[in-house]
């Protein structure tokens, strides 16, 4: 498997931790109201700032993996944690319901 796809995996797997992050605020602390589409898009900038965090920290990530065809455990948390991460911390930006 090429460098490429590799870092396209990770990218992948950092937005389904993003995606895990609104599970969580939505249905977890129920601190918002909001449908995933709403959340997305009522504030585009923090949407953007939050995609544009996952796309550099997983490609960064995606530079350590340890080579094969196939990702860690190791590599598969941090990249899913990555992605919660990001979110969460520009999430302090964006609009609640």
């Amino acid at each position: 498997m090429n460098e490429y796809l590799i870092s396209l995996y990770y990218i992948l797997f950092g937005i389904i931790g993003a995606s895990f992050h609104y599970i969580k605020k939505r249905y977890v602390d129920e601190t918002t109201n909001l449908t995933f589409k709403e959340y997305l898009f009522t504030n585009k900038r923090a949407t953007f700032n939050t995609i544009f965090a996952i796309v550099s920290t997983e490609v960064g990530l995606s530079i350590l993996h340890s080579g094969g065809d196939f990702l860690s455990l190791s590599e598969f948390v941090g990249a899913l944690t990555a992605g919660y991460t990001a979110d969460s911390g520009v999430n302090s930006t964006k609009e609640e319901g």
